[in-house]
């Protein structure tokens, strides 16, 4: 059973859940951890702009940067399935704002050192006109 801690009363409600459970027949794990939000909308549309910016400066397919990013930034678990070696690249769905922040701070970084290429903020100047321009390849 899931429960989601908004209120005074959702919490009356999981307090009166465990109450009945009957723990003299069987055992039962409890899990509490703070809920993060999610990487914003604004967060996304920003990435995938900075995405098609650098595929079109470098001609690369974005889902191929999007992969490259993904594993070189976030990281991969690696483990045996079937004889094989599985590699399991994390998802930047996975992320919560703060992380997404952390995220595209690595990736301005690295475009602006590895390709020259200065991606802006929205609070920037000419953002305006750069989404004007690569809007169209996303």
């Amino acid at each position: 059973m899931t429960f989601k801690l908004k209120s005074e009363e959702n919490r009356d409600a999981v307090i009166a859940y465990l109450q009945a459970l009957d723990i003299l027949k069987v055992k039962f794990t409890v899990t509490i951890s703070k809920i993060k939000k999610q990487r914003s909308i604004d967060q996304n549309c920003l990435y995938w702009l900075w995405i098609a910016c650098i595929c079109q400066e470098t001609g690369n397919d974005k889902d191929d940067v999007h992969m490259y990013f993904r594993e070189y930034f976030l990281g991969y678990s690696e483990k045996r399935m079937f004889g094989s070696l599985v590699r399991r690249v994390r998802s930047t769905t996975e992320l919560d704002t703060k992380q997404f922040t952390d995220y595209l701070k690595k990736i301005k970084v690295w475009a602006s050192r590895e390709l020259g290429i200065a991606l802006p903020d929205p609070n920037d100047a000419y953002f305006e006109s750069f989404k004007e321009i690569y809007q169209n390849y996303i």
